[in-house]
């Protein structure tokens, strides 16, 4: 009797394997998914836990205070216009819900969304032990934090520039967040106009309002590099560095070192001023 020595239902090779792998990664992709471990996931995790909105404190006085909570804002430039933009956290979505999510440094970069949320408002935190209440003044070392969800704290920090460690595209000075304080993290404020600095020395900060924000450790200032844009998980960014931008027909820095300490004003719509006893 003639028989067929093959025909296509005939399973050859590791068939048995090749099934129990199969249901293996699927077994693997319902854990992971049931644990929030996919990457999509901790995508929509970290844009739900970064981008909750939050209060910056209340300038009753007009001026900054340590403990203040506060955004740092860069203006648009009237002559070239642009949008505005605040300091922001850059934090990579892989970056979220490990253990250590705050151990390292974490990148900065100018976020056109300058609605308070968790990745643009920082602490302005004393140096030397001032007490929280006192206010910041013109030429005063102190540090800028970022407050984790624990309470734990990090440190803006910028450093000389080298081949090994620069802004990515500008390759200035590299600025980002650190867990430690040091030389590295410190931080003054300058009148944003070079002749009234003298006279502005250890006077109040004033909030929402100008100012020139300098490295102490390398005299270098805060710069927003509107020539250059970074892609974040939230978009394309404006790169921040620390570069001392002049325009030397004035012998002043230029719009992109200006930046404000955006508060909350007392007697506005959001914040009123509670009625007098």
């Amino acid at each position: 009797m003639a028989c067929r020595t093959y025909n296509p239902g005939v399973r050859i090779g590791n068939w048995n394997e090749d099934l129990q792998l199969e249901e293996d990664q699927t077994k693997d992709f319902i854990g992971r998914k049931a644990r929030g471990e996919l990457h999509i996931q901790r995508s929509q995790n970290l844009r739900d836990s970064i981008l909750n909105k939050k209060e910056v404190s209340i300038s009753r006085d007009g001026n900054v205070h340590f403990g203040d909570v506060v955004m740092l804002m860069n203006k648009g430039d009237e002559k070239e216009p642009r949008d505005d933009a605040v300091l922001s956290l850059h934090i990579d979505a892989m970056a979220m819900h490990t253990q250590d999510e705050m151990s390292s440094s974490i990148e900065v970069s100018g976020s056109c969304n300058c609605s308070p949320c968790t990745r643009n408002i920082f602490v302005v935190t004393s140096k030397d032990g001032a007490p929280t209440g006192e206010c910041l003044t013109y030429g005063q070392p102190f540090y800028l934090c970022a407050v984790g969800e624990k309470g734990e704290r990090m440190y803006l920090h910028s450093d000389k520039a080298s081949f090994n460690k620069a802004s990515k595209k500008a390759r200035h000075n590299a600025v980002t967040f650190v867990n430690e304080p040091s030389a590295l993290t410190e931080f003054i404020v300058l009148h944003y106009n070079p002749q009234f600095r003298l006279e502005s020395e250890h006077s109040p900060v004033p909030s929402n309002a100008k100012i020139v924000l300098t490295h102490a450790k390398t005299y270098r200032n805060l710069a927003l590099e509107k020539d250059f844009k970074l892609r974040t998980p939230f978009g394309w960014e404006y790169e921040i560095s620390c570069h001392n931008h002049i325009n030397f027909a004035s012998k002043a820095e230029k719009d992109v070192n200006h930046f404000m300490f955006i508060m909350g004003v007392a007697g506005d719509t959001t914040y009123p001023v509670p009625p007098q006893q």
